[in-house]
């Protein structure tokens, strides 16, 4: 009945059902209407806005690929493609992209050089977060674009930015210093600064984040 329902609804409302149905999964054996509600999206994507697709992705990386089709994953590359071509996405979309294509190992080296002079602009509009997503699917693909990795620096390290590492959460410091080792870049300043960040919130890990750390 909700997949019957979905057909007439736009790719948001499916988006929202999928990242419910997704937080859903471990209490409830709803994995074909997942499917389902996924493979929907496929004839969907060039109907909804940057946003929405963004949106959709980050839904569908929450399931880690294991009921996207791939037809499903080549309407998203393709939707997506055009998309960062024609700088359509803002700057919460691409972080989402980047996280939804880490998720669903959607390994595409043409559109991480395309997306890597745009992510340099917008990092400084990035919270901890979105720079964290950002991090962790570079490296996840062992992309290696120092000049991205050096502007995180920059911004991680300066008091007056929403990304801060005065004001970052563990599972982002983690994950950002995870995605630095991978690469094998070490700046030295963020280094110095996630250290005085760790002394503070050590407590605060998680054992994955203590082991990334």
């Amino acid at each position: 009945e909700l997949v019957g329902e979905l057909r007439h609804v736009e790719v948001r409302q499916i988006a929202l059902t999928v990242n419910a149905l997704a937080n859903l999964r471990h209490r409830e054996s709803g994995h074909e209407t997942l499917r389902a509600a996924v493979d929907l999206g496929e004839s969907l994507w060039d109907s909804g806005n940057p946003q929405d697709v963004s949106m959709l992705a980050s839904a569908m990386g929450k399931v880690q690929g294991r009921e996207v089709s791939p037809d499903v994953i080549r309407a998203l590359q393709r939707r997506v493609s055009a998309l960062v071509q024609s700088f359509a996405l803002d700057d919460l979309s691409l972080a989402n992209i980047c996280n939804a294509y880490a998720k669903l190992n959607v390994n595409e080296p043409a559109l991480f050089e395309l997306m890597s002079p745009i992510l340099l602009d917008r990092l400084p509009y990035l919270t901890h977060q979105g720079v964290a997503m950002v991090a962790n699917a570079f490296a996840r693909f062992n992309i290696r674009k120092k000049p991205l990795f050096y502007r995180m620096q920059e911004i991680l390290t300066d008091d007056r930015s929403k990304a801060s590492i005065d004001t970052i959460s563990p599972h982002s410091l983690s994950t950002i210093l995870n995605a630095f080792a991978k690469l094998y870049i070490f700046p030295p300043h963020l280094l110095h600064a996630a250290t005085r960040r760790i002394y503070r919130i050590a407590g605060e890990f998680d054992p994955q984040g203590y082991s990334n750390v």
